[in-house]
């Protein structure tokens, strides 16, 4: 394996990732409420509330998206943690191994926020504990994505010349 595998394993994760949240963005831009709306629903009425607005085609669109979406989660998770132990102005000082599970951690949050919509989207009567667990995992799921953001600028920020 070569020193630029690594590297060029990096860049395919990144733009495969960058492509498909376009994608799935663009995809699901047709539905009101929008999808973040459904994220934070933490009461099943809440959760009902926005499902009902979806009826139809925008239900089935949101069902349809979590094929990209897997995808997706397995991308940026397996890029977070490929592309922190290969950016070379990273090498220094501790946190590049705490940098690197970020985004894997925020893929596995995300993983189990679809398994929880998923579940909570084919059942009449589910236990009321899940529409929380589920928002509450897509919360954790975009403040460690956001933290990544913020560590990786601070990190820019302070790296060497």
């Amino acid at each position: 394996m070569s020193a630029k595998t690594p590297r060029n394993l990096s860049r395919l994760l990144a733009l495969l990732s960058i492509a498909l949240f376009a994608g799935i963005s663009l995809y699901l831009l047709p539905l009101e409420p929008n999808l973040l709306a459904l994220q934070f629903s933490f009461t099943p009425d809440a959760f009902q509330a926005v499902i009902a607005q979806w009826q139809g085609d925008g239900l089935q669109r949101f069902k349809w998206h979590f094929w990209a979406d897997f995808a997706l989660l397995l991308c940026y998770g397996l890029w977070g943690y490929q592309w922190v132990h290969t950016a070379a102005w990273l090498k220094h000082g501790s946190y590049p191994n705490a940098l690197a599970w970020l985004l894997p951690l925020a893929a596995i949050a995300d993983a189990l926020e679809n398994l929880l919509q998923l579940y909570l989207l084919g059942q009449s009567a589910a236990l009321t504990l899940l529409y929380p667990l589920a928002a509450m995992a897509a919360l954790l799921k975009w403040l460690l994505l956001m933290l990544f953001a913020l560590c990786l600028g601070w990190a820019w920020s302070r790296r060497q010349r």
